[in-house]
Parts: C-alpha cells; sequence; structure tokens
C-alpha cells in the first residue's frame, strides 16, 4: 500500500514538472514572436521571418514574379498591347471600359511603362502603372476577374548640383551629362532674355547648376525646380535665383534682385538655329541683289510655334508681298514685332491682345522663302534694331520688404554655386525658405 502511495507520489511530481516546463516554453515563444513582430515594424529589419503581406482581396500570394516592363510605342493602344504579349484582349478590354475612374487607359503615353507581373508558370497575373510620382495601380488578374490595388509612396525632394561644359550647344551637353530634357528646357527658359540660345553660345561656355530631385524608394525617379543657376556666356557671367515676392508669381531675379525677365523675348522660337543673322548688306538668296536684311531668320521644321516676343496688340494679320503670311504686334513705347513666312497663323484677330509667349503663328516658307523659317524683325519708331543684341526692357524687381530675405537666401546659394564640382553631386536635404 505504502509502495503504491509513493509511486503516485512521484507520478505527480513528474506530471507537475511537465505542465512546468510546457508552460516556460510557451512563454519563451511568445516573447521571441512579439520581438519579431516589433523588428518587422522596423525599417532596419532584415530576416527570414518575412511579414505576409496584407491583401484586401482575393489576388495571388506568390512574392517571386518576374516584372517585365513594356514602353508604350506610338499608336499603341491596350488592346494591340496585350494581342503582342499574348494575354487576353477580354481583359484589356474591362481594364479600359470598367476602370477609367481609376487610370485612363485611352491615355498610353509613348515612353510611358507599363509593368508586368509573371508569375513562376509563365501567366501574366498583373499589370501596374504608375499614376504619379507616388502612386502606382496594380491590376490583379485572375481568370476574367479583375482587382485593384492602390499604393502610395511617400517622396523625397532633395537637392542636386552639378558643373558643367559646353563643347557645342547646351543641349548636346545636356545629353553628355545625363542632364534630363526637363532641367535643359528650364535652364534655357530663364535665361531666354539673357541669351539667345540659337545664337549665342561658344565652346567652353559653363553652367552651374543646383535644383529639386525626387526621391521614391531611394532612387530618383524626377526633377523639379531649378532653384538656383550661372551660367557664362562667352566670358560674361549671368545668375538666376528662384524665390517668390509676396503674391506675385515665382520668379528668377539676379544677385542685385533684377528680375530675368524682360518685357521681350530674345528669340521668338525655341531652339531651333539661325539661318541667317541681322545684315544690311546681305544678297538675297531669290533675287539675287544686295537687299538689307533687317532681322533675324530662324530656320525651323514647318509648324514650329512662333510665340509673341511681348505683350501688345495684333495690328496686321495676313498676306504682305514677299514675308507671305505675316503677322505685327503693337507693343508699348512705339515698339512693334513683325513675323514672316508662317504657315499659318494662331487663333487671333486683328486688335486681339496678345501675351509675351502666346502662339501667334506656326513657321512656314509662304511669300519670298527658299525653305521654312521665320523671318523677325524689332522696330522701335519703325527703325529696325538687332533683336538679339538690343537692351531689352525689365520687369519689376524684388520689393524692399523682402530684399534682406532675398540677399540671405541668395549667399547660401552662391556658396553652394561656387563649391560644385564638374561632377554632378547630391547635396542635402531640400530646405529653403521662398
Amino acid at each position: 500500500m505504502l509502495k503504491n502511495i509513493i509511486n503516485y507520489f512521484y507520478i505527480y511530481i513528474l506530471a507537475f514538472f511537465l505542465v512546468f516546463i510546457s508552460a516556460c516554453s510557451n512563454e519563451s515563444n511568445s516573447v521571441i514572436d512579439e520581438t519579431i513582430a516589433l523588428d518587422a515594424n522596423s525599417t532596419d529589419y532584415q530576416s527570414s521571418h518575412e511579414a505576409e503581406p496584407q491583401i484586401s482581396y482575393d489576388v495571388p500570394t506568390e512574392t517571386n514574379y518576374e516584372i517585365v516592363a513594356y514602353t508604350v510605342k506610338n499608336a499603341d493602344t491596350l488592346e494591340r498591347i496585350f494581342r503582342r504579349l499574348g494575354i487576353s484582349t477580354n481583359l484589356a478590354y474591362k481594364l479600359s471600359s470598367e476602370f477609367g475612374s481609376i487610370t485612363n487607359f485611352q491615355m498610353l503615353m509613348p515612353g510611358e511603362n507599363l509593368n508586368f507581373y509573371y508569375s513562376s508558370d509563365g501567366d501574366v497575373v498583373a499589370l501596374e502603372r504608375t499614376l504619379s510620382l507616388s502612386t502606382d495601380v496594380t491590376f490583379w488578374f485572375s481568370g476574367d476577374n479583375i482587382e485593384f490595388d492602390l499604393v502610395e509612396t511617400p517622396i523625397e525632394v532633395k537637392i542636386k548640383g552639378g558643373k558643367y561644359n559646353i563643347s557645342n550647344s547646351l543641349f548636346l551637353s545636356g545629353i553628355e551629362n545625363g542632364l534630363t530634357d526637363s532641367i535643359v528646357m528650364n535652364l534655357a527658359n530663364i535665361f531666354q532674355w539673357q541669351i539667345d540660345f540659337i545664337n549665342d553660345i561658344r565652346p567652353n561656355d559653363q553652367y552651374s547648376l543646383i535644383y529639386e530631385v525626387y526621391i521614391k524608394n531611394r532612387t530618383e525617379v524626377g526633377v523639379g525646380n531649378i532653384i538656383a543657376a550661372q551660367f557664362i556666356n562667352d566670358g560674361k557671367s549671368y545668375s538666376a535665383f528662384r524665390f517668390q515676392d509676396n503674391d506675385r508669381p515665382v520668379d528668377y531675379y539676379d544677385e542685385a534682385g533684377q528680375s530675368l525677365r524682360r518685357a521681350f523675348l530674345r528669340a521668338p522660337l525655341e531652339f531651333s538655329r539661325v539661318s541667317s543673322s541681322f545684315n544690311l548688306n546681305r544678297r538675297h538668296p531669290i533675287l539675287n541683289t544686295i537687299r538689307a536684311h533687317k532681322g533675324v531668320d530662324y530656320a525651323a521644321p514647318t509648324g514650329t510655334p512662333v510665340r509673341a516676343a511681348g505683350g501688345g496688340t495684333v495690328v496686321s494679320r495676313g498676306v504682305d508681298g514677299g514675308y507671305g503670311n505675316t503677322v505685327v504686334i503693337q507693343h508699348g513705347g512705339n515698339v512693334t514685332t513683325l513675323y514672316a513666312h508662317l504657315n499659318r497663323f494662331g487663333n487671333f484677330q486683328v486688335n486681339d491682345s496678345v501675351n509675351q509667349m502666346d502662339i501667334i503663328g506656326y513657321v512656314g516658307r509662304s511669300g519670298l522663302a527658299t525653305g521654312p523659317h521665320l523671318h523677325y524683325e524689332y522696330r522701335i519708331n519703325d527703325t529696325h534694331q538687332n533683336p538679339t543684341t538690343i537692351e531689352l526692357p525689365r520687369a519689376e524687381a524684388i520689393t524692399v520688404t523682402n530684399k534682406e530675405r532675398f540677399e540671405a537666401q541668395v549667399l547660401s546659394y552662391l556658396e553652394k554655386l561656387q563649391q560644385l564640382d564638374k561632377k554632378e553631386s547630391l547635396l542635402n536635404d531640400y530646405a529653403y525658405g521662398n
């Protein structure tokens, strides 16, 4: 009897010990799971225990997709792309007809990338499209069913800078240095009143830039505004600083706070080449006689937009002898500008007001012209002036109340511009006061 009691006692002790060990083990696992969960929320989390993707609908949970980027071509439609890739065109039709509120697949842009997700079986399971710098949408396919996922990614804005040499033209320099077209165009637009980029650029000209870049997932995905720039053209230095003066639109000013804008553009075309300069002793190419050339000819493809050099009133619109289709604009200060050999006119009539940069016509070869070009004249009191060299009237300067704030900003960016190496580099987080 006593022996049986002792045996039961040992069994009870053993059972209690096993229960205690099991409880300790569960408590230990709970702590480890909590640690993994906490670490999983950290940006530095690196573990084989990956968190499950949070998906609010029935989409494939496979993560090892092959992503193939398709670049949209001219005249591409979504149906044509799907047929080319061997995907059901029913899906293309459904995407276009049922998801127009998310993204318009009727507006595919040449050069745009569409990302197709392929499963390990080689099937296309998803299509991803970028809606904006910060927003992407992914459409998941399951048979003929489609679900979508909108993803917002924070965009960081930083500033980038570089110093560059020109060996031929500003535009070739931009290509050689990996600058985007938008940065090169913006630079030319900023200094368009100081420099005729068609006629004035010289080998060994230099320019320095500080501009915004957009960072998404640690990758540069776009560029923003130029916030400071210097351009040395034929030995003369020009500076530009972006600044908002009270309620005026944001503008660019030189170191002294004078606006870079002028009442007139140096050239009424963007980025064509000068075919015939201002010359009072030029031999006419068709009449073969010495005839004063009281303007500048800009060779450009037929249909290139022609911009009003300044604001004013249209006083003439029609055919004018050898000038062909011609527009004349009356500006303030007894200044008139003439635009000749147009292919067609802009959407305006005589006595209409136009603003600087408005499109007033399109390049052609009407009248006595050997090829498509714009003939441009600038007159003061009916006397012809050379539009590429004449001093042009300025726009408004920085107001007195903002001069001190502007000067502090200029000093900061002048220092950065002077420190720039020829190799482009990321400077720091974007932070400057408007």
